[in-house]
């Protein structure tokens, strides 16, 4: 059409936008912030990283998940990997639970991304994995003092209701819309006041 991209989404509404910058993981909370840091100094103002349950494999007493279902513990890696898997098994029907001790690793991990970090720059979270929603707002709430900018697919958009409890149970802010195509999938998320960020 010969337009700018912005005419295809609306029209033209502000001059810039403030970017934010994902990261992939490392093993230690430690290195996660040096590694933010150096996107820092690269002009990133805004920045994501991944807690999930993908940081618990290997580690004893951090996941449970009914008999049979994915195999005996502890958790071989393609066992692991179906539950991780988006096309397997959707996030509430594995009965996976985070116990406590999986709960202070992951809020231990962000405090050491946090104490390298600082508090200065927005810090936001995504790929939490397969868990049902009781266990994302248990997350969620341990994640609290660290003062996180959102908390980005906790469950799939697709279960509105699911993200009204979620909305509803947290302080932090809650984020989908990444896998939303047009706007009908939309419409039920913002007419349930489900979320804060799209």
């Amino acid at each position: 059409y010969n337009v700018p991209a912005y005419m295809l989404a609306g029209g033209k509404f502000r001059d810039k936008i403030r970017m934010y910058c994902d990261t992939p993981n490392e093993p230690t909370g430690e290195a996660m912030g040096r590694k933010l840091k150096k996107r820092m100094e690269k002009g990133f103002t805004f920045l994501k990283m991944d807690v999930g349950i993908e940081m618990l494999r290997g580690k004893k007493n951090t996941l449970t998940w009914p008999a049979g279902m994915l195999g005996e513990t502890p958790m071989n890696s393609s066992e692991f990997d179906k539950i991780v898997d988006r096309n397997q098994i959707m996030h509430p029907f594995t009965h996976v639970r985070i116990t406590d001790h999986g709960l202070k690793l992951l809020a231990e991990y962000v405090s050491q991304v946090r104490s390298v970090l600082g508090y200065d720059v927005p810090l936001a979270v995504d790929h939490f994995g397969h868990i049902g929603v009781d266990d994302c707002i248990k997350l969620g709430e341990a994640l609290e003092p660290f003062n996180l900018a959102w908390l980005e697919d906790m469950v799939p958009w697709q279960h509105t209701s699911d993200w009204v409890r979620l909305e509803r149970s947290l302080k932090t802010p809650v984020c989908t819309g990444e896998d939303i195509y047009l706007k009908e999938g939309f419409k039920p998320l913002l007419e349930a006041r489900a979320v804060n960020v799209i």
